[in-house]
């Protein structure tokens, strides 16, 4: 799966299509869930977008980390080429946090929202992603990888806390950990990559991963529990 479209002098693959798909509807429902808590629509719409302009820029111009020099060879290719590096994205990483450390001095950005808000766009970037791929080459396997981020929505949704008093991303990654785990035993059985891979004392790496990040969010609501004061008698 990645057809491509020619627009002049530069190449549309439909993974790109996915990608720019899949991150708008995200950005919108995220957007649509920080209107329902009475936040800053218009402030976040500008921190996301910063965010995505140094993604973008990471992917387009990321390879000229490996090899500057291909611009005084062949300066063109800078329309052609694309395509991220370690250099450009451990920038590009370092960029996202000093920008976000800003808004927060400035009092424009709330951690906690950002944190919690952050998995109801991956949760629909998945959404959207398995399904146009589904869309395109229809299979059992992308069904079930679907229900996923699928189930991880209607988890988060189910959520009555706001973003600024809640532990979504705890939740979130509880879910993603025990779901991730199963979709693991489930797919080798539908001819998935998984099945591909070296398992050490029992389990792949993807799976101790998936464990992984299961304990984090675990450890998270923990926390937050912990924090929480107690009620008086």
């Amino acid at each position: 799966m990645n057809y491509a479209w020619s627009l002049g002098p530069f190449i549309l693959t439909q993974t790109t299509l996915l990608y720019v798909i899949s991150t708008l509807v995200g950005v919108a429902v995220m957007l649509w869930r920080l209107y329902l808590d009475g936040e800053k629509v218009r402030v976040w719409l500008d921190i996301f977008a910063t965010y995505l302009m140094i993604v973008v820029l990471c992917y387009k111009f990321g390879f000229l980390f490996d090899d500057p020099g291909i611009l005084l060879r062949s300066p063109r290719v800078i329309l052609f080429m694309s395509g991220g590096s370690t250099g450009g994205w451990v920038i590009g990483v370092f960029c996202m946090l000093a920008f976000t450390y800003r808004g927060m001095s400035r009092g424009l950005l709330s951690f906690r929202v950002l944190a919690n808000i952050l998995p109801y766009g991956f949760a629909v970037m998945g959404i959207s992603a398995y399904a146009l791929q589904w869309f395109w080459d229809p299979s059992l396997l992308i069904a079930v990888r679907l229900l996923l981020p699928l189930g991880l929505l209607i988890v988060l949704l189910l959520q009555r806390s706001t973003l600024r008093e809640g532990n979504h991303l705890a939740i979130f990654l509880v879910g993603l950990g025990i779901g991730g785990m199963a979709l693991s035993i489930v797919e080798p059985h539908l001819g998935g990559s998984l099945g591909k891979i070296t398992t050490w004392i029992g389990l792949t790496k993807a799976q101790y991963s998936w464990v992984g990040v299961a304990l984090i969010g675990m450890w998270l609501l923990n926390l937050k529990r912990r924090m929480k004061p107690d009620n008086p008698s």
